[in-house]
């Protein structure tokens, strides 16, 4: 069995600093707090929260919302050329985007260009039923790259 560890290269995603059940992270330019509720230990460098544009705040998980300290857009974000815009929401704390996923979009990604460069007959068509950023590398690469290996087992 082969196991492969996968991490992210992206840059415009970078987990700064983690502790007290909260992450510091940057996406693209702006710094946000979101909770971690498996950040148990204390943060690294305290000194860096107080960079942070904004903090999520989730009471109880009945109350969540989102305060700013400086006046900032949504972060614009780009991965391999492709730009996209996230979008900060009272109620969650998610930015509409899961960074953490970077690296298997680039495995599904690099699988499929490599599969249909062994065999040319393999087409990566249109994939767009898949709703966000996974779907958008879906349509890019993947689609045809499943059906592929499906057929061959």
């Amino acid at each position: 069995m082969n196991i492969e560890i996968l991490n992210s290269q992206w840059s415009d995603y970078e987990l700064i600093d983690s502790g007290d059940r909260l992450k510091l992270e940057r996406f693209g330019d702006v710094i946000v707090i979101r909770s971690e509720p498996k950040a148990w230990w204390k943060p690294s460098s305290p000194e860096l929260w107080k960079n942070a544009h904004a903090k999520h705040f989730d009471e109880e998980k009945k109350n969540t919302y989102w305060q700013f300290y400086k006046k900032i857009p949504a972060p614009i974000m780009d991965w391999e050329s492709i730009k996209f815009r996230t979008k900060f929401m009272d109620g969650t704390k998610h930015l509409g985007v899961f960074p953490e996923q970077s690296p298997h979009w680039q495995f599904i990604k690099d699988s499929a260009k490599k599969k249909q460069r062994e065999d040319p007959s393999v087409e990566i068509p249109d994939f767009d039923i898949i709703p966000g950023v996974e779907g958008y590398f879906g349509e890019e690469a993947a689609y045809e790259f499943f059906n592929y290996l499906i057929e061959e087992k």
